[in-house]
């Protein structure tokens, strides 16, 4: 499930991942207040394993907010979050900044790959 402008690397993340021989489907979560529990509810029933991709602070952001609605539904999965950590970001252009934090299409690849293992 992807964010804003990290739809896009979410995407292409899913490509490596395809190339890497890993199955996984990317949600356009278009907004995230309020949360669309329609696309998640599907996003559930196809995989337990929710990844979460954000431009945004993890701690109170969107994959916090989807991680309480599975909770608030029962829904057990095992969930990823990428986005910015609590701490405190270099200046840099924003291609280099996405790569350092872990939110270039690269880097989601490899920390997926590496979550599932």
């Amino acid at each position: 499930m992807a964010i804003g402008n990290k739809y896009r690397a979410a995407l292409r993340a899913a490509e490596i991942l395809k190339d890497a021989g890993v199955s996984c489907g990317v949600a356009d979560m278009r907004f995230a207040k309020p949360l669309d529990g329609e696309i998640i509810r599907d996003a559930f029933k196809k995989s337990k394993n929710i990844v979460t991709v954000e431009d945004n602070a993890l701690a109170g952001g969107f994959g916090s907010a989807i991680a309480e609605f599975l909770a608030d539904n029962n829904m057990e999965a095992k969930i990823l979050r990428l986005g910015i950590k609590d701490e405190f970001v270099e200046h840099a252009k924003p291609a280099q900044l996405h790569d350092l934090l872990g939110t270039s299409a690269e880097k989601i690849s490899d920390q997926i790959k590496g979550w599932l293992k």
